[in-house]
């Protein structure tokens, strides 16, 4: 078996550089993050392309001698219009999946109705959290430090291609 270190993506990205040839959808890699994508017209299709297309992705793995870890295999499933709720499992080698709810993809939650408010929840978490330590430093370090510090923490959250209108709001919140 060969095992790649999880800090080495080069590594990682020339092993799956043609993993593409041995799939029937759309596959997107960013470092070490491979999504595979495909569409169908009712449920029992879309369940069936899904099923064959990791049994694709998991034949091209055991040829290269990778390991497909089950724990890391999620499934969002995004249906038009209105949807039932029964939930979806799918049997990718010998592990069943259940569908999930949302996924994180490069930094953003990814709802399976398309909404954003599970996102725009934990960023708003996170930028509360880090108010909070920011608050609590008040009364060591001076606030014009404390809003440079708040900026600089703020765009950690932002790092995704998020919208920086809400820092700016976020440390106008800071200054009164």
């Amino acid at each position: 078996m060969l095992l790649v270190p999880y800090h080495d993506t080069t590594i990682f990205i020339i092993l799956l550089a043609d993993i593409s040839l041995w799939s029937d959808s759309s596959i997107h890699s960013y470092a070490d993050d491979t999504t595979s994508s495909v569409s169908g017209y009712d449920f029992q299709e879309l369940k069936d392309l899904c099923e064959k297309e990791a049994q694709n992705i998991l034949n091209y793995m055991a040829t290269n001698k990778l390991k497909a870890n089950d724990d890391k295999t999620h499934i969002l499933v995004i249906a038009h219009g209105q949807r039932g709720t029964e939930e979806l499992t799918f049997k990718i080698g010998e592990a069943e999946i259940k569908e999930s709810s949302s996924e994180k993809l490069l930094g953003a939650w990814i709802k399976n109705d398309l909404s954003w408010t599970k996102h725009l929840k934990k960023l708003e978490d996170e930028l509360h959290y880090r108010l909070f330590k920011i608050k609590r430093m008040e009364q060591v370090i001076p606030k014009s430090l404390l809003r440079i510090s708040f900026s600089m923490s703020g765009m950690m959250v932002f790092s995704h291609g998020e919208t920086t209108s809400v820092l700016a709001s976020s440390t106008d919140i800071l200054a009164t």
